[in-house]
């Protein structure tokens, strides 16, 4: 999907972009990136860290070579400045890494500007919440980009009612292969009164 993204944000003026996150290197979550990253300029990429052994990963890391990209591994504790007014932390993935799991290890940012918090989730699952909510960190977010696009292993209720969203998101196609989102997590998110988008 990476010409249909790099459309929409063309048509809404946007020409370069400060700041692009590969939440984990799955295909479907950096295939659009090769298209992005090789048509607009790019300040810096933060990465998860992970690797994985697709053709679709050796180009993304190719081509943020050959364009000399900066390039950083995000952990737990981080925080990105790219302007005073906005605050983006890195929630996960943890210093020890979970193993073998690329979702779990998943990049999760919590971004809030003024009085509105957004909740990026990747494909982080129950582990990954757990792991979250044990550090500590104030979940509460305005928008929640609901985990592994609203399949069975995330979402879980506990950590739903410490995000206590106003708006959930899931990112999936209609009718796809994978029956995401699943039934369960639905009445999870239903169970909020939030307003849900897919």
């Amino acid at each position: 999907m990476g010409t249909r993204v790099e459309s929409y944000l063309r048509s809404h003026g946007v020409s370069s972009l400060n700041l692009v996150v590969a939440t984990h290197s799955h295909d479907d979550h950096i295939g659009g990136l090769l298209t992005i990253l090789n048509d607009l300029p790019v300040d810096q990429v933060l990465d998860s860290g992970q690797t994985h052994t697709t053709q679709t990963f050796e180009s993304y890391l190719d081509l943020i070579d050959r364009k000399n990209i900066p390039f950083s591994t995000a952990e737990r504790g981080q925080t990105i400045d790219l302007d005073p007014a906005i605050k983006i932390e890195v929630l996960s993935p943890p210093a020890t890494l979970f193993p073998d799991d690329l979702n779990q290890n998943s990049i999760v940012l919590k971004v809030s500007y003024n009085k509105v918090s957004f909740l990026f989730m990747g494909d982080a699952g129950f582990e990954a919440e757990d792991s979250i909510m044990a550090a500590g960190y104030d979940l509460k977010s305005t928008v929640l980009k609901v985990g592994h696009h609203g399949s069975s292993s995330s979402t879980g209720s506990a950590f739903l009612a410490k995000v206590r969203p106003e708006v959930e998101v899931i990112e999936v196609g209609a009718g796809n292969d994978y029956g995401h989102p699943t039934q369960k997590t639905l009445s999870a998110l239903q169970s909020t009164s939030s307003k849900i988008y897919r």
